[in-house]
């Protein structure tokens, strides 16, 4: 059956009407990585499909799916072809319409949405209607979180430096600057949170 999704509110319950425990999708869940459009109107699902490694081999694709819980997650972004009873395929690529490996996501606060392109080393940014608006070098990008009052990106990847792979943390400036701020080696982290709400920003 379709993987159910969830929505707790802060007080732990589950209760909009239509989502509690919904059909979100077919796909196999490798390393799943949720986000949520800043109007509350769409999820979006990046990580999916069978994985042998971290943040390897997962579907080349990011799925979206309805707030109000009507219908399963279809494809987004990535190139993809419809099977039946809400399957679909895949190829990976290095276009701009492609990803090898999408990993972590986010929406900054305009809806725009980042995606964590692994294994083609990149970020790439899409308007909220899915069409391609740039790119951010990165190698291994693993994890992305937007700060939502700065639209600044912080985001864990891996880099070579000194002959090994090192984890690394990244902060990029926003949208319309998107140089590099600082990074930090040796942080490595399965998961990270963002705070934009504290009078400086929290990891």
């Amino acid at each position: 059956p379709p993987a159910p999704v969830y929505y707790l509110k802060t007080d732990g319950s589950t209760d909009y009407a239509g989502v509690r425990g919904a059909p979100f999708s077919f796909t196999e869940q490798a390393y799943p990585r949720l986000t949520a459009s800043p109007d509350g109107k769409w999820l979006y699902l990046a990580g999916v499909g069978r994985s042998v490694g971290p943040f390897g081999n997962s579907d080349p694709l990011v799925l979206r799916w309805p707030r109000n819980g009507g219908g399963i997650a279809e494809p987004f972004l990535g190139k993809s072809q419809k099977g039946g009873k809400g399957r679909f395929t895949a190829s990976p690529g290095s276009d701009n319409e492609s990803f090898n490996s999408p990993a972590g996501i986010d929406c900054d606060a305009q809806g725009r949405v980042y995606v964590c392109d692994y294994l083609n080393n990149r970020i790439q940014i899409f308007s909220p209607e899915g069409r391609y608006l740039k790119t951010v070098a990165a190698n291994r990008p693993m994890l992305i979180r937007v700060h939502q009052k700065t639209g600044a990106l912080y985001v864990l990847h891996t880099v070579m430096s000194g002959g090994k792979a090192v984890s690394r943390f990244t902060k990029f400036g926003p949208f319309d600057d998107l140089r590099e701020a600082f990074h930090q080696d040796g942080i490595g982290a399965g998961l990270f949170a963002l705070d934009s709400w504290s009078p400086k920003p929290r990891l």
